[in-house]
């Protein structure tokens, strides 16, 4: 069995009602995955169903991943860690699935709609690693606007930046310290994308 707790609400956390998939009495998980959606993925409707879905519910409901990071409302965004512990480590895991540019940045910057909530410590002594994934542009393309690192909390000890296609994995910055992983096989004939490739780890 995995060895993680799970210290948040996952009602608060997870698009689907069910649990965590590692704790699911009738599912063998052997490495949990949790995923934010992407550009390619984000949730959409049709004229027959009023619910937006992703790609990433259907892999959720099938009980092969954890999907978090799902903002109901484009103008006002509230961050809810996935709080995990594993022995002395306790990781507070913040996610942000794709937004259009133009509005995350108007939400961001000018109607300041963005709000990260913090882990509770009744007694003051837990500490927390708090690693914020993101899956936006980071680099301005014509007339639109961005996301940029100076606009995230100074008190995030990682950023994990998905999107871009160029691997920029060496940590840039410091508060917070940002890692771009890139895509891990070159997709298009640019410059960016004829940098070597990697994966990261941590």
């Amino acid at each position: 069995s995995v060895q993680l707790r799970l210290l948040s609400d996952p009602s608060e956390n997870f698009h689907s009602r069910r649990p965590v998939n590692y704790m699911d009495a009738f599912s063998r998980v052997g490495l949990p995955v949790f995923s934010i959606h992407g550009n390619h993925d984000d949730p959409t409707s049709s004229a027959t169903v009023d619910e937006q879905i992703s790609a990433l519910d259907v892999l959720q409901d099938a009980n092969l991943l954890n999907y978090f990071g799902r903002a109901e409302d484009a103008k006002k965004i509230t961050l809810e860690p996935v709080l995990l512990e594993k022995g002395a480590t306790r990781l507070a895991l913040y996610g942000l699935g794709n937004i259009r540019d133009e509005r995350l940045w108007t939400t961001w910057k000018h109607e300041r709609g963005v709000r990260f909530s913090v882990p509770d410590d009744a007694d003051g002594a837990l500490e927390w690693f708090n690693l914020f994934v993101l899956h936006q542009n980071r680099a301005l393309r014509g007339s639109s606007q961005a996301i940029s690192t100076d606009m995230l909390p100074e008190w995030l000890d990682l950023v994990v930046w998905g999107h871009e296609h160029d691997c920029r994995i060496d940590l840039e910055g410091s508060g917070p310290p940002v890692t771009q992983p890139g895509s891990t096989v070159a997709t298009s004939l640019s410059e960016g994308e004829a940098l070597p490739k990697h994966v990261g780890l941590l």
